[in-house]
């Protein structure tokens, strides 16, 4: 059955997957996240894929990350609904870890937070000039549930998004090897498709041969225990929220989702 919040279609060998919440910024829902699962692992078992990309609707961004509106649906009420949301969650991230064909995340715009750590998890990262890339939940008391980070990037940049909650930009992003490229916005799509044209000229299996192997020796410096960790770390600071960070869940229940980041910025000021 096909999913309006999730998209898939599949040409000249490249799978892509489309995040289609444009009217909420691509916002994560753990129904999407499972839909997203069934696709990728439909992907590794289609011999007439042999790259996938995964973009946002709309252009203006690649997703928000997880939708924290009051109106979103069923919310976990206790620790362990919400261990198993965040490892449902996390299902999705490690499938592009593990799968044998690469994945590209194909960004434009802002890239925060739950979908910031799917793209740390992707293969190539193709992004847009105007590009924004973060954790903001560091600033209502989260962390990242997937950490992939400190294998993909510097530990000082590491620590500046993760320890600031600050945004960065494509060409920081760039230089700090968190992106591939950043190209204009007139140019991604092609830029993307001769990229997945390239790949899909290569002998068959080979993609699948050099990305196991390339993350096998990512998985044997701690990759896996990396990650359990921050899912242990994501499910504390859910369930043990100090006074501090449960005001952010207050104002959101009171007043809506955009007062509530008014109120964060009024504190922090934009990162």
């Amino acid at each position: 059955m096909e999913h309006k919040d999730i998209l898939y279609s599949k040409e000249n060998f490249v799978g892509t997957i489309t995040l289609n919440r444009p009217q909420k910024h691509n916002a994560l829902t753990q129904d999407m996240l499972i839909e997203m699962r069934r696709m990728l692992l439909g992907t590794e078992a289609d011999d007439e894929v042999r790259v996938v990309v995964i973009k946002g609707a709309g252009g203006k961004a690649f997703s928000s990350g997880f939708d924290l509106s009051p109106d979103r649906g069923h919310k976990p009420q206790n620790g362990i609904e919400w261990r198993a949301h965040l490892q449902s969650n996390n299902n999705a991230f490690q499938t592009i870890w593990e799968m044998g064909k690469p994945v590209i995340a194909q960004v434009q715009g802002h890239c925060l937070a739950g979908a910031f750590d799917m793209m740390t998890a992707c293969d190539l990262v193709v992004c847009t000039e105007n590009s924004m890339f973060g954790e903001p939940e560091i600033l209502f008391g989260g962390t990242s549930q997937y950490l992939m980070l400190p294998y993909v990037i510097d530990l000082r940049i590491c620590k500046q998004l993760m320890l600031t909650g600050e945004k960065i930009d494509a060409q920081t992003a760039l230089r700090a090897n968190l992106v591939n490229y950043v190209v204009s916005e007139e140019e991604i799509d092609t830029v993307v498709a001769n990229l997945c044209g390239r790949m899909c000229k290569l002998p068959y299996g080979t993609l699948q041969l050099n990305k196991r192997a390339l993350n096998r020796a990512y998985d044997l410096m701690g990759v896996p225990e990396a990650v359990k960790m921050s899912l242990d770390a994501a499910h504390y600071s859910l369930v043990c929220k100090s006074a501090e960070a449960q005001a952010f869940n207050d104002v959101v229940a009171e007043k809506g989702l955009k007062a509530a980041f008014a109120w964060r910025d009024e504190k922090f000021g934009k990162s």
